[in-house]
């Protein structure tokens, strides 16, 4: 299974949430910034009346929404691909590298990677553990 992966037999449920909701609400949104830049063009009005077609076809009918959904999800997927990487690369670079840095400047090493020229030997001996009890208590 895929991160990210485009439905092509979405839910009911999900069609009408997409038809009633989030279609006119673009299309909405669409109109309101049209009527902002040309207040005496139709097309915000005809934007608007789409709209609610839209989200009534949604409720009432929500598989005429099946194309559309598919096809915006299919032009938001790259959208969400790219994000996604890079929201998680952000976050290992920032978090991660960071919080080593810090610790490498102030001396911490966690994994006992630093060099002991004096030692004979870097094995660490194994304690076993005897009390049945610590199974229930793991960290």
């Amino acid at each position: 299974m895929a991160l990210l992966e485009v439905s092509h037999n979405p839910s009911r449920t999900e069609l009408r949430l997409f038809g009633g909701v989030w279609l006119p609400l673009a299309l909405l949104l669409l109109a309101w910034n049209l009527a902002r830049r040309h207040p005496e063009s139709p097309w915000p009005w005809f934007l608007v009346g789409v709209a609610v077609t839209a989200s009534l076809a949604g409720w009432l009918a929500p598989h005429l929404m099946r194309w559309i959904y598919v096809g915006a999800m299919y032009l938001a997927f790259p959208i969400g691909w790219v994000v996604s990487h890079f929201v998680l690369g952000l976050v290992f670079y920032t978090l991660v590298t960071g919080i080593a840095l810090v610790m490498r400047l102030r001396g911490r090493d966690v994994l006992g990677l630093s060099l002991d020229r004096q030692a004979k030997t870097y094995w660490t001996p194994h304690a076993t553990v005897t009390d049945p009890g610590r199974y229930f208590r793991q960290f």
